[in-house]
This record gives structure tokens, sequence and C-alpha cells, in this order.
């Protein structure tokens, strides 16, 4: 009867009866052991049958020799070769054919399908055959599985009840035995171990430890068995092979046909043998506990005590519930209590009583959401009344009562508690939606429910007006036009109420009730009679602080009543003066405007050129505030123009109202900065430029000894956006800061300026260049008290020696004092000689230092010019000493002196523009050559140190 043996195939149902039989009685035609009688003549089926291993009584039972009664009785489910299960039902023969003793009969059903509760069911039924006489027919019917009553719900329910059981049966056919009669909390504790014992050979189907032995009366095996199968999901016993009684001494370790091996020892000091219990399977013992497996030797698990509490209330629809909700295939046993709850409550949801806390438990279980998506809308109302109960329930099942149709559901419920004024019945629909959408989503359902109430909001009672619109406050949204417009003079004080109403509300209540008269009426019939009283209202409290409201009304007239606008501004700001200003202020203070509505207010108030308001910008940081709101809008553009272009060169000289006006400016510029505006897109190119000149000459004028450190362009061009020409501005600066500079008074007090002019003019070697430096230097010292000086000392310093001449010999319209020329040729003669008396002291030999092509081209010119400068000299003098004296009230001639009057010595005029150009770095040498000396170049630099 082992699968592997016979020829796989499908079977109808056969029965067949195995016992010990004489030659003639055999359908095989054997005596001995043989089959007595069969259904069929497949001879091969009948083999078959033939191949489940004898039965034998338990060896402490032998000297006994029990009646057929007292001695175990087997049933047996295992699978055929090929298709279908051999059902085996074996009992106890006290005498075979040949009258030895302890014979056995077995009654084996090959069936194509069966069930193992079917199976357990038929236990002691009476359809089993027990005994066959001899010269009885061969030849038996087909078969139908026995049904017996030993086994089934009342008895699994009795063994698990607190009452005690009558035990009343014979070993052979007893479910109870009476050692367990009495004791109930021991028979749920039995239950406990084999139910955890056989889930976890199930579990170790594929390790060594995949079989079950259980030492017990067999009819106890079986209702252990009807157990498992009855209370555990289908998973877990599809594939339940089992076997009541097998006996221990023929070798337990071997058999092989079933999961589960019942045995029985006859005696009860007996137990398992511990390696059936430990590495060939688990072992449960229902004698002693300590014979059982290790797992299951202490408290008996408390995962199955609400599945043995179902069954001894012989609640075996709840039990069927569970069991359907424990959609896997095989639940872990951790789950088996949740799944009872969840049946429970299921229960009650079938029953109209379910609970807040049954659908939670429902929802949150895996097992209990999967049932109630199966069971689809016909739970809807009970969840949607629990719902608008609960918070909890509304958190449970967000997902579902989101949904758009449950939430239109939901919304039309609320919006039918409006209609009839009845708040309660609106907290609780709203309060639903409210917790099931986000707040951007409960914006707009609140918004789509207050357009379709727009008609009869305005009809409200005022007690539904303020509950809508408190429940805008709480999500910030903006009410209905009818929730902010009074239906009573009464209303007004409580929509303007700062600690309840948003300035935005306010806002717009103000504009509805002006605009109302301007624009469109949205008044109530009742309200208009009021209407001046209204209006009056809405000026104080937009002239009152903190006056937040009064950016919002302005927009809406803005946007809403363009053509009026005018007259919404004068309900704020007539009459000008202090209030009006103080509003003003606020709101540049706040920037709670859009640039289009500064654009609009400065525009309305003609800000920048009525009388009412002159003055008004110049004061304290207005209009520092003013431009950066204002951003790109062309009134804004405009402004910057208009203040930048007011900028003057007094703004170098520190006049008061250009310094002021130029650090409003830049205060706007650094406040759209730090606002992270984009410069370029808002301040005009010219006014741009402007400032950014502005900033350069402040610090090129501010600290000049740092002029070169700036591209000399740059510089040339902050100039032109304040003078016509760097000439020009430079002329400026030296007249108001270095005119009254005296060389020879303030060493170095030049420096700084002619950092400046150098950064502007930088001198080169090319004479053109030389003569833009020359002319624009004459320019800038010419009406100086030491303008002869300044000349020379600039030539001396930045002119190359070989353009002396020729720059002299320029016309010019500033001329260059005639003496220079002589004055710096012999400034060069002193430096030579100098150079020469410095070399004779050293011991150096006298070499010719002019070549023929210098300037100088031999010793005798050298000293011929040494005489002219002194012949020109004495002129000078004689000259000044023939001139008519003026008389004494004539005022001296504004033209130069003649240049014998100032003309200094050559260390004079050498000390005095050392003084200009500060120390001097070094001591001058003129560069030599093997045979003669000549004079170099004079020293350039790009400014005059």
């Amino acid at each position: 009867m082992t699968p592997a043996s016979g020829p796989p195939g499908t079977h109808s149902a056969q029965q067949f009866y195995v016992t010990h039989c004489v030659k003639t009685d055999s359908v095989l035609s054997n005596p001995g052991w043989s089959v007595r009688a069969a259904s069929t003549a497949d001879l091969t089926l009948a083999r078959q049958s033939l191949e489940y291993p004898p039965y034998e009584l338990p060896m402490d039972m032998w000297s006994g020799l029990p009646s057929r009664n007292e001695a175990p009785r087997r049933l047996a489910r295992i699978p055929a070769a090929g298709e279908g299960m051999w059902v085996v039902n074996t009992s106890y023969l006290e005498k075979d054919t040949m009258g030895r003793d302890r014979a056995y009969f077995t009654h084996a059903l090959l069936l194509p399908a069966v069930g193992a509760i079917d199976v357990l069911r038929s236990w002691a039924a009476p359809g089993w055959t027990t005994d066959y006489p001899q010269g009885a027919p061969q030849q038996l019917g087909v078969p139908t599985l026995p049904r017996g009553t030993a086994i089934g719900e009342a008895a699994l329910a009795a063994f698990a009840g607190d009452a005690p059981v009558a035990a009343i049966a014979p070993l052979a056919t007893t479910v109870c035995p009476p050692r367990l009669a009495a004791d109930p909390a021991r028979r749920r504790d039995l239950l406990a171990r084999f139910l955890a014992a056989f889930v976890a050979s199930v579990e170790a189907d594929a390790s060594p430890r995949g079989r079950l032995y259980v030492h017990a009366e067999p009819g106890l095996v079986a209702l252990l068995l009807f157990a498992a199968a009855r209370l555990l999901p289908p998973g877990w016993t599809n594939d339940l092979t089992f076997t009541t009684y097998e006996p221990a001494h023929r070798g337990l370790r071997e058999y092989k046909h079933a999961r589960v091996v019942g045995t029985y020892f006859g005696n009860p000091a007996k137990g398992l043998d511990p390696d059936l219990a430990s590495a060939r399977g688990f072992g449960i013992d229902t004698f002693q506990v300590e014979h059982c497996s290790p797992e299951f030797r202490g408290s008996p698990p408390v995962e199955w005590a609400a599945l043995i509490e179902l069954a001894a209330a012989g609640d075996w629809s709840l039990i069927d519930r569970t069991r359907r909700l424990l959609t896997d295939p095989r639940p872990a046993p951790t789950r088996f209590a949740a799944a009872v709850d969840l049946a429970r409550a299921l229960t009650r949801l079938n029953a109209g009583t379910v609970t807040a806390q049954d659908l939670i438990r429902l929802k949150a279980n895996p097992d209990g959401a999967a049932e109630l998506t199966r069971r689809g809308d016909a739970d809807w109302p009970l969840i949607r009344a629990a719902a608008a109960a609960s918070a909890d329930v509304r958190a449970a099942f967000r997902d579902d009562l989101r949904a758009p149709a449950r939430l239109l559901e939901l919304r039309e419920a609320a919006k039918a508690a409006v209609v009839a004024a009845d708040i309660p019945e609106w907290d609780r629909w709203w309060n639903v939606v409210r917790g099931v959408t986000t707040p951007t989503e409960a914006r707009g359902q609140l918004a789509s429910l207050l357009k379709e109430l727009a008609p009869s909001l305005l009809a409200a009672p005022p007690d539904v007006r303020t509950r809508l619109r408190r429940d805008c406050a709480d999500l910030g949204q903006l009410p209905a036009t009818e929730l902010l417009t009074p239906t009573e003079p009464a209303e007004l004080t409580e929509l303007f109420n700062v600690s309840a109403s948003p300035a935005d509300w306010r806002a717009l209540t103000s504009f509805l009730i002006v605009g109302a008269e301007w624009a469109e009426d949205w008044l109530p019939e009742a309200v208009v009679p009021h209407r001046p009283a209204l209006r009056e209202e809405v000026r104080k409290h937009l002239r009152t602080d903190p006056y937040d409201a009064v950016p919002g009304f302005l927009h809406h007239a803005r946007k809403n009543a363009p053509k009026r606008f005018r007259q919404f501004l004068a309900i704020v700001f007539d009459p000008p003066g202090p209030d009006s200003h103080q509003v003003l202020d606020q709101l540049l203070g706040g920037c709670r405007l859009s640039p289009n509505d500064w654009e609009a207010v400065v525009t309305g108030l003609d800000l920048t050129a009525s009388e009412a308001w002159e003055g008004y910008l110049a004061e304290g940081d207005r209009l520092a505030h003013l431009l950066p709101v204002l951003e790109d809008t062309p009134t804004g553009r405009s402004l910057w123009e208009h203040v930048a272009g007011g900028l003057t060169p007094s703004l170098f000289e520190g006049d008061a109202d250009q310094v002021a006006q130029h650090a409003q400016l830049m205060k706007a510029v650094a406040a759209l900065q730090s606002a992270g505006k984009d410069l370029r897109m808002i301040l005009p190119k010219a006014v741009s430029g402007k400032l950014s000149a502005a900033q350069l000459l402040f610090a090129v004028l501010g600290t000049p000894p740092r002029a070169e450190d700036h591209p000399p362009a740059s510089v040339q061009n902050a100039f032109r956006h304040f003078w016509p020409t760097p000439a020009h501005g430079l002329r400026a600066v030296f007249r108001n800061r270095y005119a009254a500079i005296d060389p020879a008074q303030a060493p170095g007090g030049l420096a700084p300026f002619a950092s400046l002019f150098a950064t502007c003019f930088p001198a080169g070697d090319g004479y053109r260049a030389c003569s833009t430096c020359v002319n624009a230097w004459l320019a800038v010292v010419h009406g100086s008290p030491h303008e002869a000086v300044l000349q020379l000392g600039y030539f001396k310093q930045h002119v190359p020696q070989e353009h002396w001449r020729p720059l002299f010999a320029e016309p010019r319209q500033i001329p260059i004092a005639p003496w220079i020329l002589d004055q710096l040729e012999a400034d060069v003669l002193a430096e030579m000689t100098v150079d020469r008396d410095e070399r004779e002291a050293e011991g150096e030999p006298h070499r010719r230092t002019f070549k023929a092509r210098d300037t100088f081209p031999n010793q005798s010119l050298l000293i011929a010019g040494g005489i002219a400068v002194g012949l020109v000299v004495l002129c000078a003098v004689g000259y000044w000493l023939l001139k008519p004296k003026p008389a004494p009230d004539q005022e001296p001639s504004p033209k130069t002196p003649p240049v014998a009057d100032h003309l200094p010595s050559t260390s004079s005029k050498n000390h005095q523009h050392q003084l200009l150009r500060g120390p001097r770095p070094c001591k001058r040498r003129i560069a030599r050559a093997p045979s003669v000396r000549k004079p170099g170049p004079m020293a350039t630099s790009p400014g005059i140190e």
C-alpha cells in the first residue's frame, strides 16, 4: 500500500477485507493473511491492500489476551499509488482461522478523494466491518465512507469544555479516556500542546523532524487530529495523513506512510522513545509530559487559547469565519487570537452592532482589511456613521473616506446640515471631511461647498455664518463673499474683530461696503439704509492701528474698481496730514502691497509732485522704503531716474541734501539686494551707472592715495557721470581741496591729488600722450597761486626731456611760464655738475658726459647756455626795478607776475618741486658712457609721488 507500488491511475471507490483466511476464501487463493473479499476483480489493487503494515497488539497486552473492544483500533488515512486515498480501519480479533491468538481484521477503502475530517468522523462508525465469517461471498459492493458519532464538533466541544466528560466507551472506541474525563484544564492543555506540535511538524516537512508521534489511546489521537483539522486554517491540514495506532515494538522510526503516527503501549509508565521526539520528529505523550519533545514540556502555548475557547463554546460559525480571515495558506499561530477578535467584530458587523474599536481592529489587521474589501459597499453606512463619531475611525479608514465619491457624499451631508441650520450635524460631517483630507484638499472642499451654498448664505442664521467663518479661519481659507458681507450692522463689529478676523477678511469686508456705492452693490437690502454709517466705520477701521487691512483693501480696489481707485484712496488718506503719513509709513514699513498696487498708490496720490505730499519722501528713510517696493514698474523706474538724476557734483563737496539723497538711493539698493532681486531688471542703466560712479568717486576721493588701484578708464568714466570731462572733475576737486596748499609749506600735500590725476591721465613716452596730459594738468592747476611751480614740477617729473622744447613751442590757451624751460635745463646742468664733483671726490678720472647727439653737444655750448640764462635773469630784475609802481589805491594786475619776480634759485626751485611730489626716493644719476657723459632722460612715473 506504499505510494510507490502499483501503476498510477484514477480509481473508483473500492473496498477490501484483509484478514487471516483459508485458501478457498481468499480472493488471491492464498491461505493465511490475504484478501478475504473485494469489490473489484483487479488483483493489482487487491495486492496493494495487503501492503499496509500488519496490526499487532502492544506487547504489554499480549499476556492479557484482551477482547476486541479492549484492544486498540487503527484508523488511517494514507495516499494511494497514483491518485486517491486509502482509508484503513483495523480491529483486533481474538483468534485467526487456525485458532491462534491475536489476529486482526482490516476494512480498507480506496477512495478517489476524501478529506481528513470526513475520515476522522468515521471513527467507531457502525459501517466499518470488523469481522467476516468463513464461506461468506468474496464479492463486495461499491463502498461508502462510514459516518459515526463518536468524533465531531460536539465531542470536541465537550473535550474542550469545563464540564466532565462521560468516559464509558471501551479502549477500542473511546475518545476521552477516564484519566482526562474529570480534568478540563488538562484536556485544554493537551489540545494546545498537540496543535503546537502538529504545526511544528508541518513546518519541518522537508527536514528529518517532519513527523509527529503521539502516545495516546487511538480514539484520543483521532479526536486530537479532528481538533487540528477543524480549528486550523485548511492550509495546515489539506495533506494530512495519519494513523491512530501502530505497534511501537515493530519499529516506528521505519514507518513512513503518514505524518502523524499514534501509538499505545498498554502501560502508562512507558513513554515515547526520546529519539523519536527529538531527532526523528516531534512527540506528544498524553500520559507523561516529560516524555514530550523538549519544545512542548513547559507551559502550554497561549496562542491557541482563543481557538480552544471557541471550540469549547461550540461557536463553529465564528471558527469558520476566523479560518476565512486567515487568508495565508499557513498563517502563523500568533495571528490566531487577533483573527478570533476580528471574527467576533465581523459577527457584530453583520448584526449591525459593530463598535468603533471593532472597525479599527478590522482595518488594522491585514486579514480583516481584506475581508472588508471583499464585502465591498455593504458596510459603508456603518463605517460612515462610526467615522462621524470617532476621530480614530476617521484615521483608520482615511483612504476609504477620502475617495472622491465618498467625499462628495460627505460634503452633501454637510451642506444639508447648513441648509437645515443644524450646527451639530454640520460639525459631524465636516469633521469627517476635514479629518481625512490634507489642509490644501480641505480648503478646496470647503470652497466648493461654500460656492454651492452661496445663494443661501446671506439668509443663513448668524450663528451658522459665524461657524462657517470659524471653519474657514481654521484652514486659512478666505470665506465666500456672502460670509464677509454684513447682513446687519451688528455683524460688522464681529467682522472687524482683529483677534477673530484675519486682515484679508477685514480688507474684503471694507471693500464690499465701500465698493457697494461705487462699483457693485453687494449689500443686502436690509443693510442698504445703514450704508453711510458702515462706510464711516470702514474709514475708522482702516485709519486705526495696526492698519493691516489697508493693503488688501487697496488691492481689491485696484483690481476690481480701477477707475474709482482715487476715491478708494481718499477713504484711507484724506485729508493728507500726519494721520495719513502714519498710515503710509506703516505700509512702507510692512511692505504688504504688490509692486502694481504701490504704483497705483503713488500715482493716485501723486506722491512725488502733489503739494499735499510735498516733502514727505524727503523725511527719514521713506524714499529708501518706497523705491524697492515699486520694483520694476514704470513709476518705479521713473522715480529712480528722477532721484538719481538730481545728484550733482555738490555731492562730493558735502552738500547735505545731496548726501541724504544719495544715502536713500543706496539703502534702496541694499534692500533690493537683501531681498534677492536682480538689480539689472529694476534699475535703469543710467541710474545703475551713476550710482556705481558715485561709489567709485567716493572711494578714490576718500582715500586718494589708492586711486591707482582702479582702472584709469573706470575712474575717467566715473568723472564723466558728474562733469563734462575728467579734467573738469579734477579741476573741481583741485580747487575745492588742494588749491590752497603751498608746496613749500606742506611737503607731499599734493601727492594724493597727483596720484588721482595720474590715474585719470597716465603719462607716457609718446609725444601726443604727453601733450594731452600737459594740457590737462595746465587746465587743472590754472589760477592756482602756485601755478608756475606746479607746472614746473609736472614737466620735471612726467615729461621726457626730448619733448620739452616742442611742447613749449606749441600754441595753447593756458600758457606755460616762460622761465620754466630755462629752469628745467639749468636743473639738468646743475645735476650734471654735482655728479661730476662727486666722481672727482671719489677719485674717478674726469670723462666727457655728453655725446655729439646729446641735447648739449659740448662743454662750451653748455657754458654759453648758462651765460644766456644769467642774462635773462638780469634783464628780468632790471625790468622789475624800472617798472612804474601803481598808485596806493590801484588794484594789482591779475596777470601772472613776470618770471623774474618769482624765479627762485635753483635750490629753491628744486625744494618746491620736492614738496609737490613728496620725499625723493633716491638720488638721480645721469647714465654713463665709456668715454663721454650725457644727461639721461628724466625719470617718469605714473603719478607724482
